[in-house]
């Protein structure tokens, strides 16, 4: 694959795991990945609110007259595009750990 645009600073602590990130800037792919998203139907999946957050930030900045064009950062959101016809799948609810709960027996 061809990389279009620069590395971005990353960093991973995960032992084995190796994390790229690239900025892509050329214009005739940012053009086709939205030709191609555009039609297709999107599902908020496990944290809608940071969406909603998000735009209410972006409302905010606009009416402190900080984002009046699209390349301030308040036009951006971090997300995650994963097809969801992947049969290898798997939705694990890691940022939902619980502690100093008393351990449950079987009937409970």
């Amino acid at each position: 694959m061809r990389r279009m645009g620069r590395a971005l600073p990353w960093s991973d602590r995960s032992p084995g795991v190796v994390s790229r990130l690239w900025a892509v800037t050329d214009q005739q792919v940012v053009s086709a990945v939205t030709g191609l998203m555009e039609p297709a139907a999107g599902f908020i999946a496990g944290r809608p609110h940071r969406y909603e957050t998000a735009l209410r930030y972006l409302e905010e900045r606009r009416d402190a007259g900080e984002a009046r064009d699209g390349r301030r950062a308040a036009n951006f959101v971090l997300m995650m595009l994963v097809s969801m016809s992947d049969p290898g799948l798997v939705i694990l609810p890691t940022h939902r750990l619980v502690s100093g709960v008393p351990a449950l027996g079987g009937a409970e």
